[in-house]
């Protein structure tokens, strides 16, 4: 799913969305990146939902292994956003804290709870 969210200081975040239930499969092709570029670092949410969090110079990715479901969130912005055949060419850059943010705003328990 496509989606948009506005961070609280105001910087807009391009994503997708994605949720698939365990013990289904799901042919996607929503990465296409060097993982070698990405910095990668574990976060606790403010709902206290550990979540993998990556950034690199034009994407970043929000990964979170929830007890029915995985969820995997492309961000069409990184670091950088300089690259001209990339979908974040021109977007406001964003930072470890901008991401840290955005998954703070997702509701985990609820997703767990439509998974079911």
């Amino acid at each position: 799913m496509n989606s948009a969210a506005l961070l609280a200081d105001g910087k807009p975040l391009l994503y997708q969305f994605y949720s698939a239930v365990k013990g289904t499969f799901s042919r996607s092709d929503y990465l296409l990146a060097n993982l070698d570029n990405f910095e990668e670092w574990e976060y606790v949410t403010a709902d206290g939902t550990t979540v993998i969090l990556a950034i690199s110079a034009n994407k970043s990715l929000l990964v979170a292994n929830l007890d029915n479901c995985f969820v995997f969130v492309n961000i069409l912005s990184g670091t950088e956003n300089n690259d001209s055949s990339k979908t974040s060419y021109g977007a406001q850059p964003i930072d470890k804290g901008d991401l840290e943010a955005f998954a703070d705003g997702f509701d985990f328990a609820k997703l767990i709870t439509l998974a079911k």
